[in-house]
């Protein structure tokens, strides 16, 4: 990738960093890229020489500032360089690793006894120009390109490139298309200098819905009243004559000690026959969307609040795809202790009584304590 160039004249010297294969001494003695064996004889790679550096110059930097450059690449006017020599190859590298260039080289442009010349050529990665998407509609382009978060006129490195993609995939994970596929593209800008657009093919599949929603943990809280206080994300409908549930709760349950009764040990075998082959949701929201779930897990955590579990926590939370159209959603539930209210007491109260108090506030010494 990174090359050192040593000119005399139109003279080339190359040094290559990555090589397809082994170079010679003698080719790497190049004349308007073609062998020029006169010229060997200025630098001999079988004996490193070294030079006093008595000029810098930066080559092919459009935007990007040419003393800083200069600055980064720890050379300075006055050092002694050897060649071949490490202090060429630190520069170098010292210039890739900013990732704001698409190629980079040092020549030497004069040699005049031990005082050489260099020069830093660079080609700098386009900056951008514009943003534009394939597959989805107006509306989600409008915030696709907040949400991506690309700014017109930064340099675009690879990283941003695939940062971007994958910022466009998540937006539509979200919404439940788990098997989006974003393929992006670089095309340069014949408008402008040393710009280019960014291009995002979407192609968007099918919208994954909940197929099941598990809950493990759940010792003294039925499942069902669980899912029913998910009012954003339901089980899609599901009407099965032949039940395969040991096989799909075995597969598809986050942890599992019986089959039967790893979701929920109270309900009968002909009540988890019912609802794991019988679901009349037809029109109940199945969409799988994080942000819903997310919502659902609150409402789950208040409703455990309620009922005095204090310290009900979701501890996990996992997404299995089933196939292409559906995915299971297991819920791992720390109920913890429930809480109760102990002894009551007033202050200030000369009005009414302790008693009258009480009747109106309606709890008492063993109520569960749920607020």
């Amino acid at each position: 990738m990174g090359n050192i160039w040593v000119y005399y004249g139109c003279f080339l010297i190359s040094m290559l960093f990555f090589a397809a294969a082994p170079l010679t001494a003698e080719g790497q003695i190049r004349y308007n890229d073609h062998d020029d064996k006169d010229r060997m004889k200025d630098i001999n790679y079988e004996v490193p020489k070294t030079y006093n550096i008595f000029e810098i110059k930066v080559v092919g930097a459009k935007h990007l500032d040419h003393n800083a450059l200069i600055s980064l690449s720890g050379l300075k006017v006055g050092d002694q360089v050897k060649i071949p020599g490490g202090k060429i190859t630190g520069a170098l590298n010292k210039l890739w690793d900013q990732k704001i260039m698409e190629d980079v080289g040092i020549y030497a442009t004069k040699i005049k006894g031990n005082d050489i010349s260099l020069a830093i050529k660079i080609k700098e990665l386009p900056r951008l120009s514009k943003v534009t998407f394939a597959g989805v509609s107006k509306s989600q382009q409008n915030s696709l390109k907040e949400d991506v978060g690309l700014i017109i006129g930064r340099i675009i490195t690879p990283a941003i490139m695939k940062n971007a993609e994958l910022a466009v995939k998540r937006f539509f994970i979200e919404k439940g298309f788990l098997n989006v596929e974003i393929k992006s593209s670089r095309t340069m800008d014949g408008e402008h200098l040393n710009t280019a657009g960014l291009h995002f093919d979407v192609k968007r599949k099918n919208r994954v819905k909940v197929s099941r929603i598990f809950f493990v943990g759940n010792d003294q809280v039925p499942s069902g009243k669980l899912r029913r206080q998910m009012s954003n994300t339901k089980e899609k409908a599901r009407v099965h004559l032949f039940s395969k549930t040991a096989k799909f709760r075995k597969k598809y349950i986050a942890t599992v000690t019986d089959s039967l009764t790893a979701d929920n040990g109270k309900k009968s075998r002909l009540g988890l026959f019912v609802n794991d082959n019988f679901n009349l949701n037809f029109f109940g929201n199945s969409k799988l969307k994080k942000s819903s779930l997310e919502e659902d897990k609150k409402s789950i955590l208040d409703f455990y609040n309620l009922q005095g579990y204090r310290n009900a926590a979701i501890v996990a939370d996992t997404i299995i795809q089933v196939n292409k159209k559906s995915a299971v959603v297991n819920f791992r539930i720390k109920e913890g202790r429930r809480f109760y209210f102990r002894n009551i007491s007033w202050e200030g109260n000369y009005k009414y009584s302790d008693r009258v108090l009480s009747t109106v506030l309606g709890i008492g010494k063993g109520d569960v304590y749920s607020f």
